[in-house]
């Protein structure tokens, strides 16, 4: 059996935080975005013939999900208390997949 010892409620370190929350917010992205394209496809908008297509509605659809990561984050960051939530969310988000 577990006990509630004070020392076992302890936040994760700034660094950490920073790099779980950016996690967090990309793999929402890329969620959102598969789900996305799934959907399309399944609507049969992607023609066997047009293969710009597909790549262009990959393109559009992860520049416009991007809000959906930042807002994921950012959320994730303030429930794990967080003081300074944009410099280090938007940071880390940007510059994770370059």
């Amino acid at each position: 059996m577990l006990k509630n010892t004070p020392g076992s409620n302890r936040s994760p370190s700034v660094a950490q935080r920073n790099l779980f929350c950016a996690f967090v917010g990309t793999g929402t992205q890329l969620m959102t975005l598969a789900v996305a394209i799934f959907g399309l496809a399944c609507m049969n908008l992607f023609y066997p013939y047009n293969r710009g297509g597909l790549y262009t509605a990959l393109i559009v659809l992860y520049a416009s999900t991007s809000g959906i990561a930042g807002y994921s984050a950012s959320s994730y960051y303030r429930q794990m208390e967080g003081t300074n939530w944009v410099s280090p969310c938007c940071n880390l988000i940007g510059f994770l997949f370059i």
